[in-house]
């Protein structure tokens, strides 16, 4: 239990290979990207369901899972399918390091935000991708 994290668990039960660790790396910053949205009925009922349940972080999760719908979690699905198609465009072999996939990952936003406003994570170029030391203060998680 404790040498599966919950990215890693994700990917291997959706794709039924174990992922290597770029792909992990990317899979997770994607799902933190993803679960960056505020207060939406579905991160509201999980949250709850937490406070009513501790000891239940999978009831949280279901809770929030279920109640999702294509109003919030297509939002997941149109991710999941650019990252689809971002990792066939790479072709093989598929980056080793985590300089690579952190490059592929640059490369993939600049080329989609071509043509639209800058989002403000990657205004002017500068792209911090997840594994960068500057994308994050002292504390896990929590971007400067």
């Amino acid at each position: 239990m404790s040498h599966v994290g919950l990215g890693e668990l994700a990917f291997w039960l959706a794709t039924r290979r174990r992922p290597s660790p770029g792909e992990v790396r990317l899979f997770e910053t994607v799902l933190v990207a993803l679960a960056d949205h505020g207060f939406t009925p579905t991160a509201i009922a999980a949250r709850l369901t937490l406070l009513s349940a501790p000891e239940s972080i999978q009831g949280a999760m279901a809770a929030g899972l279920l109640g999702g719908g294509s109003r919030f979690l297509g939002v997941a699905e149109d991710t999941g399918r650019f990252l689809a198609e971002v990792i066939a465009a790479a072709g093989d072999p598929l980056p080793a390091a985590d300089a690579e996939w952190d490059a592929l990952a640059g490369e993939a936003l600049r080329a989609r935000e071509q043509g639209r406003p800058a989002l403000p994570s990657t205004d002017a170029g500068a792209v911090r991708t997840a594994g960068s030391p500057a994308a994050y203060s002292g504390r896990r998680g929590r971007r400067r």
